[in-house]
């Protein structure tokens, strides 16, 4: 009797499964970090379906005194994974494990990654006002990102685009961020203090930068834009300094110390749980919110070692099937949500604030997340084939000799 399996060996029934489940393109896929990333753009459906609706502050009210704005936080939870996973080959690269990370092929992988959604979706908003020269223009600037560059670019097009610029511009110090972790290693410091030093430099860099953003070089074309305040890299290095630190970590208990520390689940979650208690403190006290000192990516550094190192119960939680297939379209979600609700808020200026914030809010997880799914499939997975053939060599191809690497005596290292 002929088999009506398809010659791959799977049913047409399981394949087409398959097919309409998303995929995260990762080479090794963490199940528990989708569940995080839909944490991260979950808060900012919140937060969006909540600012700037009319009524949605009190005369003389200030913004961070209302907990739903702790949901623009969920970009300081998309910087700290980025940072966390990109950061992981330079760490290995650093202990010796692998040879250094090419950049090239980092890049190649980003641009298929972010780009093509992006593109997609910035083309629509072209198509969608008038084309002239200025809008042209403005246009170009987002498609290199480069928004933040020019003032009236930065929040022109979409109220979230200038994020795209600051987490493109971080990929391009990455590579540099890791050859300055390795010098320091050469130097005769050991990785974890290597890697120490270098997020501390970033933390350092966020803390003068906030500080410059009360000061009138905000006015300054560019400087203001680019290098100082909300839309500029450096005023972000604090959070991706955390996700750094937090690859370190988690490369370092994954490997080195795998066989060093016990108990390593109960420490994980009592960083969850104090991650959980900074955040929290962070949301509910106002004054706390205002710190100097930038905490939040403390806060979700924790959460996320939390996740990944904490008992079976947390992870079990991000890993809850309908969570994470939110967290597998994240980005197509992220990129489109502020355009679902400019089609649909005509129909809800009449509704008091609290029903129009909810209606928001439900539009976005039923249309918002249908059209990021199509998103997905059109503009995401067709291009996940491309990404993992830029991948480098397995690791067991690639594994240097470490005296050659570090010199003869592994220098901070026993």
């Amino acid at each position: 009797m002929r088999s009506t399996a398809p010659p791959g060996g799977q049913s047409l029934w399981k394949q087409l499964k398959a097919r309409a489940w998303p995929e995260s393109g990762a080479v090794s896929p963490v199940p528990a970090l989708d569940g995080l990333r839909a944490a991260a753009v979950l808060l900012v459906l919140v937060f969006h379906s909540w600012y700037k609706v009319p009524g949605y502050l009190a005369a003389g009210q200030p913004e961070s005194s209302n907990p739903l704005d702790a949901g623009h936080t969920g970009v300081h939870l998309f910087f700290v994974l980025s940072a966390f996973l990109l950061f992981q080959p330079y760490a290995r690269w650093l202990f010796g494990q692998q040879s250094r990370p090419s950049a090239v092929l980092f890049f190649k992988r980003r641009a298929l990654r972010v780009g093509p959604a992006y593109w997609c979706c910035l083309f629509f908003i072209l198509l969608a006002g008038s084309i002239g020269p200025r809008r042209l223009a403005d246009v170009g600037l987002h498609a290199v990102f480069l928004q933040n560059l020019y003032g009236p670019s930065t929040y022109s097009l979409d109220g979230v685009f200038y994020t795209m610029a600051i987490e493109v511009q971080f990929y391009l110090t990455l590579p540099l961020l890791g050859w300055f972790c390795f010098q320091l290693v050469r130097s005769g410091l050991r990785p974890g203090l290597a890697v120490g030093v270098c997020a501390a430099s970033m933390f350092a860099i966020a803390l003068v930068d906030k500080a410059l953003s009360t000061t009138s070089l905000t006015a300054i074309p560019t400087v203001g834009t680019a290098l100082v305040t909300f839309s500029s890299l450096p005023y972000w290095y604090s959070v991706f300094a955390m996700g750094i630190a937090a690859s370190m970590i988690y490369v370092y208990l994954t490997t080195e110390g795998s066989t060093r520390f016990r108990n390593v689940a109960a420490a994980g979650s009592a960083v969850f749980a104090a991650g959980l208690a900074l955040w929290l403190s962070l949301v509910f006290v106002p004054a706390l919110a205002q710190s100097p000192v930038p905490l939040m990516g403390v806060a979700y550094s924790s959460i996320l070692l939390g996740v990944v190192f904490g008992w079976n119960g947390i992870r079990a939680l991000f890993e809850w099937r309908p969570l994470r297939f939110v967290g597998l379209i994240s980005y197509s979600l992220y990129l489109w949500h502020l355009a679902v609700l400019k089609v649909f808020d005509r129909f809800l200026v009449h509704l008091p604030l609290t029903e129009h914030v909810i209606a928001r809010l439900l539009l976005l997880l039923t249309f918002g997340v249908a059209f990021a799914y199509l998103s997905y499939q059109l503009t995401e997975r067709p291009f996940m084939n491309a990404r993992r053939k830029a991948h480098e060599r397995p690791q067991e191809e690639r594994l240097p000799d470490r005296s050659k690497t570090f010199g003869a005596a592994a220098p901070g290292r026993t």
